[in-house]
């Protein structure tokens, strides 16, 4: 693993939010590790003034301490300060799934129960790294090309007519091929479609999809149920 990381080319600037002093003292020592930045803010208010004076590209938040004034979220409040997608890396010593799901739905990143082993942050903050990193626009999935900027899915030359539904589908199951995704999962990735919905509606969709794609038709690919479990959309054979 290399001892640098960096983001669009740019070392690490690292703004770690209201940590305890041992632990921010493991962290400054980690992050150190990767030759990078970093500041500690003893609150969110000092955390949010100093970004009229200068930038970070990922900012560690302790969960605990941040949080602890009712119907006060630093995480959202950052999120609405920021003028753009920094990671957000919450640090917690509570390991309740309630917990965990309130921060992540608030807009981290991820979430680290501490203590931490430190190879382990070491590959979550690689991970978050890159997914800043710019995308390409196009994703090629022989015969299916996928322009994620314009939402458009072709086969070969030719442009496939999705919904805006039908699309998100679409993109998430070529994204994680191979793999089993819920209906559940499928019914939350997409917008609009509220979990309270039957998940049976989601077969409707998949079934379109399937039609509208021509799957049968390319022998590369298939998009299957799996028993009680979900769907998978598996790659057949390389197109020719």
């Amino acid at each position: 693993m290399s001892n640098q990381f960096t983001i669009n080319g740019q070392l690490l600037n690292v703004a770690v939010l209201d940590g305890a002093k041992e632990n921010a003292k493991d962290l400054s020592h980690w992050i150190s590790e990767v030759e990078a930045q970093h500041a500690l803010f003893s609150s969110t208010e000092m955390f949010l003034k100093s970004l009229r004076r200068t930038s970070f590209n990922l900012i560690i938040l302790y969960w605990d301490r941040c949080v602890a004034a009712p119907g006060q979220n630093a995480v959202t409040r950052i999120r609405k300060t920021l003028k753009s997608n920094t990671p957000v890396l919450v640090v917690s010593e509570n390991s309740d799934e309630k917990v965990m799901v309130e921060a992540l739905y608030s807009g981290a990143d991820n979430y680290l129960v501490w203590p931490m082993r430190r190879l382990e942050f070491m590959a979550r903050l690689q991970a978050l790294i890159r997914r800043t990193q710019p995308e390409p626009e196009v994703f090629s999935y022989p015969p299916y090309h996928l322009d994620v900027r314009n939402r458009v899915v072709r086969l070969n030359d030719e442009v496939i007519r999705l919904t805006t539904r039908e699309y998100q589908l679409a993109e998430l199951l070529f994204r994680h091929r191979g793999s089993v995704l819920s209906r559940e999962q499928l019914l939350i990735s997409v917008d609009r479609l509220p979990t309270v919905t039957n998940s049976r509606v989601i077969d409707t969709h998949i079934s379109r999809l399937r039609v509208k794609l021509k799957i049968p038709d390319t022998e590369c690919w298939s998009l299957k149920a799996v028993y009680q479990q979900g769907y998978r959309l598996t790659q057949e054979r390389i197109s020719i």
